[in-house]
C-alpha cells in the first residue's frame, strides 16, 4: 500500500465528505477508493469513516488523523522537492578540456554559470593537443577541426 496516496485520499474524502466526488477527482471508481479506506482502516486498526448511503462522516479517530497526515504528506512533498531540486541543477565536479582560444572565452564566461550553480565546479583545463581522457580524468573535452580518429564522433553542425 502506497501509504502517502492513500492518506491523500483519505484527507480528500474528509473535505469532500463523499467517496464518490474524490473517485471523479481521481479517475477512479467509487469502490476503489472505498477498498482504499478500507485497508488503511485495517492497517492502522482502527475505523476511520462512517459509511451510509447518504454520507461518509468522520469518527473520532479519523478526525484525529487528519493533522498528522497532512503533516506525513507535506514533509513527503518537501522530500521530493528537495531531492528533485538537486537532481534538476547541475552537481558535482566537471573536468572541461578546451583549446586554448576557446578556453579564454569560456573563462570569462564561466563565472556566470558558477554564480547559479553553486553545487557546480569546473576544472577548466587549457591545452591545443588531444588529452587521454581517462588517464587525466577528463569529463568532457572539446575539440576543433577535422575528426582524425574515425572511431570519434563528429557532431554535425548544419
Amino acid at each position: 500500500m502506497d501509504l502517502i496516496a492513500v492518506l491523500r485520499t483519505f484527507l480528500r474524502v474528509a473535505d469532500t465528505g463523499s467517496f464518490s466526488a474524490v473517485a471523479a477527482e481521481l479517475g477512479v471508481t467509487q469502490p476503489a477508493i472505498s477498498r482504499q479506506l478500507s485497508a488503511l482502516e485495517q492497517q492502522l486498526g482502527t475505523r476511520l469513516v462512517h459509511r451510509s448511503t447518504h454520507a461518509v462522516t468522520l469518527t473520532e479517530e479519523g478526525r484525529d488523523l487528519i493533522r498528522s497526515a497532512q503533516q506525513l504528506i507535506d514533509s513527503a512533498e518537501a522530500l521530493q522537492q528537495s531531492v528533485g531540486r538537486t537532481r534538476s541543477k547541475p552537481v558535482g565536479r566537471v573536468r572541461l578540456s578546451v583549446p586554448v582560444a576557446l578556453g579564454l572565452y569560456l573563462g570569462s564566461h564561466i563565472g556566470q554559470l558558477l554564480d547559479r550553480c553553486e553545487h557546480l565546479s569546473i576544472d577548466l583545463v587549457l591545452r591545443d593537443g588531444v588529452s587521454d581522457l581517462v588517464e587525466e580524468g577528463i569529463d568532457l573535452e572539446v575539440r576543433l577541426g577535422p575528426v582524425a580518429d574515425s572511431a570519434l564522433t563528429q557532431e554535425r553542425t548544419d
